[in-house]
C-alpha cells in the first residue's frame, strides 16, 4: 500500500463530520512521473459543501533532492486553482529520513503554500495537530485544541442554569448558518426567553 493512501486514510478520519473529502486526480496528475507516491485532496466543510474548499496535498519522498520535485509540483498546483482557493493550499510531505533540520526548513518555507512536514509514518497524527484538521475537544486534558465555543458554553451553563444543552444546540446552528448579525441575534433570544431565569 502507498504510504500516502495511509496518510489520506488518516486525514478522511479526522475530517468525518466536519470536511467531505474527495480526490482530485487532475490535480495528482500535475506530478512529475518521479513523484509517484502523491496524491491531492478537496475538503469541503459539511456546513458549506457550495463553498470553495481545502487542497491538501500529499506527498511521500525519501530523498532531499525530491523536494524541488515536490515544490515545482505544489507551484503547478497553486497555478492551476482559482481564486481564492490558492489561499487554502496546503502540502503534508512524508519526507523519510530527512533530518529534524530539514523538516523544519522547508516547513519554515510558505511559498505556494502552507507545509507540514514529518519524517514518520506514525508521526502523522501529531502532524495533523498542527492543522485545520485538529481534534477539537471542550476538554481541559490539553489533548487537542479546545473549541472555543464549547468552552464557553460550558463555563456559561455554570453560572446559568438556562443555557441547557438544548438551547446550545440551537445556537451552535445558528451560529453556523450564513445568517448575518441582524438576524441571528433575534434567532437567539428567541430561543433562550422562555427558559431565562430573570
Amino acid at each position: 500500500m502507498m504510504k500516502n493512501r495511509e496518510i489520506e486514510a488518516q486525514v478522511r478520519t479526522r475530517a468525518q463530520n466536519r470536511f467531505e473529502v474527495s480526490v482530485d486526480e487532475s490535480l495528482a496528475l500535475l506530478a512529475e512521473p518521479s513523484l509517484a507516491d502523491v496524491s491531492a485532496l478537496k475538503l469541503r466543510r459539511v456546513t458549506k459543501p457550495d463553498s470553495s474548499g481545502r487542497t491538501v496535498l500529499l506527498a511521500v519522498i525519501d530523498k532531499v533532492e525530491d523536494w524541488k520535485t515536490v515544490s515545482r509540483w505544489t507551484a503547478q498546483v497553486r497555478d492551476m486553482l482559482p481564486e481564492p482557493d490558492t489561499s487554502d493550499l496546503y502540502l503534508i510531505l512524508l519526507a523519510e529520513e530527512f533530518s529534524s533540520h530539514n523538516c523544519s526548513r522547508i516547513e519554515a518555507d510558505e511559498q505556494f503554500c502552507r507545509k507540514y512536514v514529518t519524517s514518520s509514518l506514525e508521526e502523522i497524527p501529531s502532524l495533523l495537530d498542527r492543522t485545520f484538521l485538529a481534534s477539537l475537544s471542550a476538554s481541559g486534558t490539553g489533548e487537542g485544541i479546545v473549541d472555543p465555543v464549547a468552552a464557553a458554553f460550558q463555563s456559561t451553563q455554570a453560572k446559568h442554569t438556562w443555557l441547557t444543552n438544548t438551547v446550545q444546540d440551537q445556537w451552535l446552528r445558528s451560529f453556523l448558518s450564513e445568517k448575518q448579525g441582524k438576524d441571528l441575534v433575534p434567532d437567539i433570544l428567541e430561543t433562550i426567553y422562555p427558559e431565562m431565569d430573570f
